[in-house]
């Protein structure tokens, strides 16, 4: 019996392991796009023209 329940502990734990690496890797995999978008939008300047220009709000 204590067998099958370790089997049972040890899926659950492979499981958790895997949706842990699954949400970092993502979360790695997002921040890096992020962060490789933000370094070429500044390289070529599109964020000093989008700062550049005006928020309509404020008039």
């Amino acid at each position: 019996m204590s067998n099958s329940n370790s089997n049972v502990e040890n899926w659950f734990d492979l499981k958790i392991l895997t949706a842990l690496f699954t949400i970092l890797s993502t979360m790695a995999l997002g921040f890096v796009l992020v962060y490789v978008i933000y370094i070429s939008a500044k390289l070529t300047g599109v964020i000093d023209k989008v700062k550049s220009v005006k928020d309509p709000r404020k008039n």
